[in-house]
């Protein structure tokens, strides 16, 4: 999509991030706005507790993308929590392929000790992603 896209599209990205991939000392908001996106910050205790359905559930109520940050690998507090997460996000990945709607709304990526800036950079990775899918066709604002 072109540049004027861009401009007149703004994504809506929700960033589930696990407790452990992030600074024990980081202070994260519940909102991050800028000019090229709008991200909200939801904290889980383990990137095990994201589920596929949440994941549908979260772009049938409107969000562009999603993205989900586990523990590197090997590194999950509970063992395979991190391994759980990929397992999710692929299976919902191919159901969104399966219907069309892009499987580039929800990405996974790993981190450890993330601060708010590393957080921010993850997000508008995802927002570049969904930027070239335009809105959540379920919005129903095309």
């Amino acid at each position: 999509m072109g540049h004027d896209v861009k401009k007149s599209f703004t994504p809506e990205i929700v960033v589930m991030y696990c407790n452990g991939a992030v600074a024990e000392d980081a202070s994260l908001p519940a909102r991050v706005e800028t000019n090229e996106y709008k991200a909200r910050l939801v904290m889980m205790p383990c990137g095990s507790k994201v589920e596929t359905y949440q994941l549908l559930d979260i772009l049938a109520g409107g969000a562009d993308g999603i993205q989900v940050i586990a523990c590197p690998e090997k590194k999950c507090r509970f063992l395979v929590g991190n391994e759980r997460a990929r397992k999710r996000v692929e299976w919902a990945r191919k159901i969104l392929a399966d219907i069309d709607m892009g499987p580039k709304r929800v990405g996974l990526s790993r981190g450890e000790k993330l601060l708010l800036d590393d957080v921010k950079s993850i997000a508008h990775k995802r927002a570049d992603e969904v930027w070239t899918l335009g809105s959540n066709p379920m919005k129903g604002d095309k």
